[in-house]
């Protein structure tokens, strides 16, 4: 009877050969007890994709397996080299909310500038500016 691939770490080593793909931000995990991959030639030989002894896992489902392995305690934030920088799903969800409070009230305030009272002001600061250049370039026109 075949021993569960997880119980012991030499067989992971035995029965799976993993490579990632720097360019595609993919990993290839070819199963090598695979009927598909007994089927080879040689380990070393080029295997497609879509062969079914193939796994594709995507840089975004690693990081989210590492992240759940680490959240159910099967792995050490150590051991993934990660230390504690991983957030729980639930912790960025309420730092999303927090961060849309913020915005909000930034928009209040934002808001609150834009009442009459404030564009009359600034209307009226606009009108003296235009008068004082006014006058500095009739000033500048009578000196010559």
């Amino acid at each position: 009877m075949e021993e569960a691939a997880g119980t012991n770490i030499s067989n992971l080593y035995e029965r799976y050969n993993v490579l990632y793909d720097e360019v595609t931000k993919v990993w290839r995990i070819l199963d090598l007890k695979h009927p598909e991959a007994l089927k080879l030639q040689s380990y070393d030989a080029e295997v497609e994709d879509d062969n079914k002894a193939v796994t594709i896992v995507t840089e975004s489902m690693f990081t989210r397996l590492i992240s759940e392995a680490i959240n159910l305690g099967i792995l050490s934030p150590s051991v993934a080299g990660i230390g504690s920088n991983i957030k729980d799903v639930n912790d960025l969800k309420v730092e999303i909310a927090s961060l849309k409070n913020q915005l909000a009230q930034t928009t209040t305030v934002a808001d609150a500038k834009a009442t009459e009272s404030y564009l009359l002001k600034q209307q009226a600061l606009s009108v003296l500016q235009r008068i004082t250049v006014a006058g500095d370039i009739d000033e500048i026109t009578r000196l010559r």
